[in-house]
């Protein structure tokens, strides 16, 4: 699987996506593709800033061993509403683009 496969199937996973906790169930939905990304490594916060006076942009990189997806989120903390604005995927010479 090469890495416009694994985008291909990563965005079909997130429109389907219903959870309250986004960022474990993007981080869920990459397990697919363990096989491909390796292991889960850490999360980290990359950006945080406000798009409007109820909603937050954040960006989020889930690093694995072969690869980092980063995830942009816009959040409404008084509604808990989120939603996934745009995601990269970025990998070593191991995925073919």
């Amino acid at each position: 699987m090469n890495v416009k496969k694994i985008k291909l199937g990563l965005s079909v996973e997130l429109m389907n996506l219903e959870a309250e906790n986004l960022l474990q169930a993007v981080k869920d939905a990459m397990q697919r593709f363990s096989h491909e990304v390796g292991s889960f490594i850490g999360l980290s916060l990359v950006e945080d800033s406000r798009l409007s006076a109820s909603y937050l942009h954040r960006e989020y990189a889930l690093r694995y061993e072969h690869a980092t997806l980063r995830v942009e989120v816009a959040n409404n903390p008084f509604t808990k509403v989120q939603s996934i604005q745009n995601f990269s995927l970025t990998g070593t010479d191991r995925l073919a683009a």
